[in-house]
């Protein structure tokens, strides 16, 4: 992920937005950080208890090797009404044109893997978790480097004002268009005109056990 550049430091520096967000802190501070010219609000970070087990590092995750890991990838769905954010990977990147969610793989000083999530959540789209709401899925994915790799992904709130979409805010050098898409999109793998190519049938399939999540009364977002 490219850096971000930080403001003007103190004597004494404040810690990097990676550094705020992998220590699962629950007041993360954005204004320090000149990412979109315009000053960016607090950030409050919360879960269910349900989720405990997600604070668990990545790195220990896979040292526990239950199920056995090489690689971890972190990702979240974020809903607006009945839609569900897509992002299009950027032509020159690997899987380019193909459509995913926000996501990416886990650092080794992530501190849990729902931070993990919420930070490339923050580096891929500018969005900033308030909310880790559910967790949708773990997925094996495909590899031809002989290790194994899985894929958790979560259903995530976000800061937006009122009703109003969220304001995404795209990496260009990983992903260069978005989309808000129906169920039924989905479905058709189709858009307006797009057509909807996904990196594996998996994050389709991922996608859609999401919407199915957001149908059931007791899931507010």
């Amino acid at each position: 992920m490219a850096p971000f550049l930080m403001a003007t430091p103190e004597p004494e520096p404040e810690p990097s937005l990676q550094e705020e967000i992998r220590s699962g802190a629950s007041t993360l501070d954005f204004t320090q950080f000149d990412t979109t010219a315009q000053v960016a609000p607090t950030l409050k970070f919360s879960r269910p208890d349900v989720l405990a087990r997600f604070q668990l590092s990545p790195k220990e995750f896979i040292r526990q090797g239950k199920p056995k890991t090489d690689c971890l990838v972190a990702a979240t769905v974020v809903s607006h009404g009945d839609k569900i954010l897509l992002v299009q990977r950027s032509e020159h990147d690997f899987g380019g044109l193909c459509w995913e969610v926000p996501g990416g793989s886990c650092d080794d000083d992530d501190l849990s893997i729902m931070a993990a999530a919420c930070r490339e959540l923050w580096e891929e789209a500018g969005l900033r978790a308030t909310v880790v709401v559910d967790f949708i899925d773990d997925v094996h994915l495909p590899s031809t480097d002989g290790l194994i790799w899985r894929k958790m992904t979560f259903l995530v709130d976000v800061d937006r004002i009122g009703s109003h979409e969220p304001s995404v805010k795209l990496d260009p050098e990983e992903h260069q268009a978005f989309v808000w898409a129906t169920e039924q999109d989905l479905l058709a793998n189709r858009h307006g005109d797009i057509t909807l190519t996904w990196m594996s049938e998996d994050q389709r399939q991922t996608i859609l056990k999401a919407f199915t999540m957001l149908k059931r009364p007791n899931v507010k977002i």
